[in-house]
């Protein structure tokens, strides 16, 4: 095995709302979100080829923004000369979790285009893995000539396209609208950025469900005066879903949001949002009664 496989959750979070950033350190993972929320891409740079040993190695474990972790792995097959074997490994800590994707393997090469192939695998409880057979030789990666051999690195990447997921019995609502947080009227008369992303929202609007919105907009702070407002350390996908909770028409709390709006409300003093959530959890089956308290 290769590296640290823990991979604290801010740091996933953190890569998870990054275009590119290195979570692993010594493995040399990479997790690299698209701009589209439905597409993670995971490179996997093998330092020092040409000293592993037969036998499966690992890689780092790293998290997307909808909470499946996703790792990788490579098995020299003995039993059909020395084949590689490529698995992509995808885990929840939800019941019931399911997550269907278009999955593309890429083996990076010096000359004559990358080596790809293709599948569409649906992941879940019993289907952790889905597994590219057969692909290359153990040793001939090994050698400081091949193709594959980037002096004495090996390069795996997968791309993955999320098509559906669902998490515990709760399916995962399609992709937001952003444009219901907007209209022709002044009223949205502020940009929030958030991660790099801009958000127009209305300052009168998020003034009155939030007293650190109203003094941020309308105390004395430089903000008042600003069209953009940067707001730090907050994942652009949890703010979406802390809004979507109190613009018309309301969206409806469930467990895989619950945790980080909890937090959100909880931050910027969203009384209705706070009083929501507390009494959904009280309801819900899906949480012990230690981490409710």
């Amino acid at each position: 095995m290769l590296g640290n496989l823990d991979v604290s959750c801010s740091r996933a979070r953190e890569a998870a709302s990054a275009d590119s950033v290195d979570v692993s350190g010594e493995t040399g993972i990479l997790l690299r979100r698209m701009m589209s929320n439905s597409k993670v891409d995971i490179r996997w740079d093998i330092e020092n080829v040409t000293s592993l040993t037969p036998g499966a190695v690992e890689s780092a474990v790293v998290e997307d923004s909808r909470g499946f972790l996703w790792k990788t792995s490579i098995i020299p097959n003995v039993a059909e000369n020395r084949f590689i074997d490529f698995l992509l490994i995808c885990e929840n800590d939800w019941r019931g979790w399911k997550c269907e994707a278009n999955v593309e393997l890429v083996i990076h090469r010096k000359t004559d285009g990358h080596f790809t192939r293709k599948m569409l695998v649906t992941f879940d409880e019993n289907m952790r893995a889905c597994s590219f057979n057969k692909i290359t030789l153990w040793n001939s990666i090994r050698e400081p000539g091949n193709l594959c051999n980037f002096n004495n690195k090996f390069i795996v990447e997968f791309k993955i396209e999320i098509l559906k997921w669902t998490i515990g019995d709760i399916p995962v609502a399609p992709p937001i609208d952003l444009t219901k947080f907007c209209s022709p009227y002044e009223a949205i008369n502020v940009n929030l950025i958030i991660g790099g992303k801009k958000l127009r929202v209305s300052k009168d609007f998020l003034g009155f469900h939030s007293p650190v919105f109203a003094a941020l907009f309308f105390g004395d702070f430089v903000e008042k005066e600003k069209e953009e407002v940067e707001i730090k350390d907050v994942v652009y996908e949890e703010f979406i879903d802390l809004l979507l909770l109190i613009f018309p028409v309301p969206d409806k709390i469930n467990d895989s949001k619950l945790v980080h709006v909890l937090a959100l409300a909880d931050r910027f003093h969203m009384k209705q949002v706070l009083v929501e959530s507390e009494e959904y959890l009280i309801g819900s089956r899906r949480f012990s009664k230690a981490q409710k308290l």
